[in-house]
């Protein structure tokens, strides 16, 4: 129980000692309604979420064009070759 009191007692010595070294603060009308805006409302930018098809759709294109290179090059090298 002592040991609670102390803790309790310092305590309130660490707020009298900040309420006595910090001065308080008054911040401008404009900058808490501000803050309250950006706090309450939803931001306005919206970041699209990349679907599992569109990822599918991309890397099968990738794969397809890399296919079709890679075929028209061996056409390209065989006509030059002949």
């Amino acid at each position: 129980m002592t040991e609670n009191v102390n803790l309790f007692d310092e305590d309130i010595d660490l707020e009298r000692s900040l309420q006595f070294s910090l001065s308080p603060v008054q911040p401008s009308p404009e900058f808490v309604y501000r803050l309250r805006a950006r706090l309450t409302e939803p931001p306005s930018i919206i970041i699209e979420r990349r679907t599992t098809a569109t990822a599918f759709i991309v890397v099968t294109m990738g794969l397809f064009l890399g296919a079709f290179l890679v075929w028209l090059i061996r056409i390209i090298y065989k006509a030059v070759s002949k």
